[in-house]
């Protein structure tokens, strides 16, 4: 985590291996004030990011959040996170029960 960053992005692979579409609806960590789902995209000659209301997975499908495309935003980091270190972060999912993950802390990549 850059010195004085209250912002942080995770990356990860998320595949379906279920007979029915997922939506994650939802995210948060206990690691942030708020945690969003983000969209880069070149628009016009000009890199923008936009927040993403949802994130639907179908059935065999892997997506994979990185740097430059999908990834998660923590904003308002609220506790000093060092390499090694473990965030846990939950998704919200449309009529599914939610799911937690622990992710380890790593270098920007």
């Amino acid at each position: 985590m850059p010195p004085g960053s209250p912002t942080l992005a995770a990356y990860m692979t998320i595949t379906n291996s279920g007979e029915s579409e997922i939506r994650i609806t939802g995210v948060s960590s206990t690691a942030s004030r708020s945690t969003e789902l983000h969209e880069v995209k070149m628009e016009e000659n000009l890199m923008t990011m936009r927040e993403l209301p949802e994130l639907v997975i179908l059935p065999g499908q892997t997506v994979e959040l990185k740097q430059g495309s999908m990834h998660l935003m923590l904003i308002g980091v609220n506790q000093s996170l060092q390499e090694g270190d473990e965030v846990e972060i939950q998704f919200e999912l449309q009529d599914l029960p939610a799911i937690s993950i622990t992710v380890p802390v790593r270098k920007e990549i």
